[in-house]
């Protein structure tokens, strides 16, 4: 999904700016995957002291921040394909009737 909207909404005529974007998409992922680890072993670290199951409070954060990011994503960003988006809306409608 998030390769789909770099396509939207970089120029087509332009293939650096799209390949730049690819190459920006590719980091981000591995520094939230490093971030994602480093923050989990500080959380049980610390955790383990005051709770028996210090994981649980590593997997609740997550879980959490996961959920946040939902809710904002789902409400503050828009749809970058307005074309497709009338045709996925009447295809919803018609195959739930």
């Amino acid at each position: 999904m998030a390769r789909a909207s770099l396509v939207d909404i970089s120029q087509s005529d332009k293939t650096v700016n799209r390949s730049l974007l690819f190459a920006y998409l590719g980091s981000t992922f591995a520094l939230s995957r490093s971030f994602s680890s480093a923050l989990g072993g500080i959380i049980v670290g610390t955790a383990k002291n005051f709770y028996s199951n210090p994981y649980f409070i590593a997997c609740a954060i997550s879980a959490g921040l996961v959920g946040i990011a939902l809710i904002l994503s789902y409400y503050c960003l828009p749809e970058t394909n307005k074309e497709t988006e009338s045709k996925v809306s009447i295809q919803l409608t018609f195959s739930f009737c």
